[in-house]
């Protein structure tokens, strides 16, 4: 795992890790569960960044945002959108060319956490993307 790893809080996790391998195009990993069924642990990878899902602890309430908005660099951001809201997301944000260089857009997922999900189409230096957000939004 790498030094910085998200958690995200659900109520499946083995639910959870299905749907995010799968939706996402990664690799669900280890699941370890208490003596009670509780899954404390489980990984899935995708794009190689491992993040990790557990039902131990607080949950989300579901009727506030979540505090955490995760952004995940895939090659087709389009697809994996695609395959969230067929699995009972729903698009916040079109995937769309984006004016600083992506293309990006964010969703929410069946578990109530929000994705950015985006692709790098241009490197452009802080000048550049100042002059593009200006001209943008002015």
């Amino acid at each position: 795992m790498s030094a910085l790893t998200p958690r995200l809080l659900v109520t499946d996790a083995r639910g959870a890790q299905t749907f995010y391998a799968d939706a996402l195009g990664g690799e669900a990993g280890m699941c370890l569960a208490a003596p009670d069924g509780t899954v404390v642990h489980a990984e899935v990878t995708v794009a190689g960044v491992t993040f990790s899902l557990t039902e131990f602890g607080c949950q989300p309430s579901g009727d506030t945002d979540p505090q955490v908005l995760l952004h995940l660099v895939l090659d087709d951001p389009d697809t994996a959108a695609a395959r969230i809201v067929q699995a009972g997301g729903e698009i916040l944000i079109p995937i769309e060319d984006r004016f600083y260089g992506k293309r990006e857009g964010r969703i929410r997922d069946p578990f109530g956490h929000c994705w950015i999900l985006s692709k790098d189409l241009e490197d452009l230096s802080v000048e550049e993307l100042q002059e593009r957000m200006t001209q943008s939004m002015g």
